[in-house]
Order: C-alpha cells, then structure tokens, then sequence
C-alpha cells in the first residue's frame, strides 16, 4: 500500500442464534471442504492387505459432488487414504482380491455405550468394519459374524500389543465380549 490508498475491509459480523438447551442443533458452514478418509484393511487372518487393489464410490449428501480416487492400493501396512468432500455420507469399497465389499457410513459413527446393548454392539461393528475385521451387518446384534469379528480383534491386539504400533493396547481376552478394555483398544485402534 502507499500513501492516499483506500483499503476496504469486509466486516464479518458474528451471528447470534438462540436456541433450546437439551437439543441437538446442526450447524453447516457454506462451501465444500475436503476430509482425509483413512482406512486399514486386515485380512480374515487379522493380517493387513498389503498393496491390495480398491475402488471407492462415494455417496453425498445434498448434491453429487465429483470425486476422482487417488490412490489404487493400499500401502505397505494396509492402509488406504483418500481425500473426500466433507458432504461425503457413505463410502462404498470394493476389494476385489478379497471378494469384499464394505459400506462405510461417514460422520455418523456410533458411541460405544457399555450400558446400552445395541449401541455398544452397533459402535463396535462400525470399528470393527473399517479396521478391516469383518462382523457382517451394522445392525447392533450380537450375531457370530460379530463375535467372531470381536476375537479376531482381541487376538490381533493380543499378538501386536506393545510392540511397533502404539496404536495397538491389550484388548483383553481373546472371548468375543465387547467390555472394557476391548471398548478402549478399539477407540485407540480406530482413532475415535
């Protein structure tokens, strides 16, 4: 700027909302923004699918919005990340080489509530899911996919607990319940 230049500043004027307490409010803020969406796929031996070959379809919320996948594979670890429109609702991940197929629902994942069954169950598959241990449907029921899911976790925790990946603590025992210190090895594990 020089000497007798104008600048012209837009003020951002706050916004006031008054709303009920004891509610849930949603607020959006305009324009798309970008997430990192980041998954680690294990094998049915609780092994990571290294290099494995994926695709991803997105589902938004409101309008379609373009996504273009940037990687084909899962790095050395298991892991894909793909960048996504934070409208993004659900993910749809073929894994050919497997024969899986996974739906991800994003922004909605469920707490692990120990003192309610269904959403304990629902939150724990919903890990379990994208941690690339498969319960078979989301839907809160305690099946044997679920359980099977839960040992195969616990084992994993049981055998890399410790060790190079401090992401991993002791889950526990290797029995299928979802109980505290499963709860927690599963939260460390995935992140939230």
């Amino acid at each position: 700027l020089g000497e007798g230049d104008v600048l012209h500043l837009q003020v951002v004027k706050p916004k006031t909302v008054t709303l009920r307490t004891g509610k849930s409010h949603m607020f959006q803020l305009k324009g798309m923004t970008e997430d990192v969406l980041t998954v680690r796929l294990l094998g049915d031996d609780a092994k990571p699918l290294q290099n494995t070959v994926y695709t991803l379809e997105l589902e938004c919320s409101d309008t379609p919005v373009p996504f273009k996948q940037q990687n084909q594979k899962t790095d050395g670890d298991g892991v894909l990340t793909e960048t996504i429109p934070d409208v993004a609702t659900r993910a749809i991940l073929h894994i050919p080489d497997v024969g899986r197929t996974m739906y991800l629902n994003i922004g909605k994942l469920t707490p692990i509530d120990l003192h309610d069954e269904h959403k304990k169950m629902r939150g724990a598959q919903e890990r379990l899911s994208a941690l690339g241990f498969s319960p078979g449907p989301i839907d809160g029921i305690d099946g044997p996919m679920t359980h099977r899911a839960v040992v195969q976790f616990q084992r994993y925790c049981h055998d890399h607990a410790g060790k190079d990946r401090p992401e991993v603590i002791d889950a526990g025992a290797a029995d299928g319940v979802v109980g505290p210190k499963t709860k927690a090895a599963l939260i460390k594990m995935y992140g939230a």
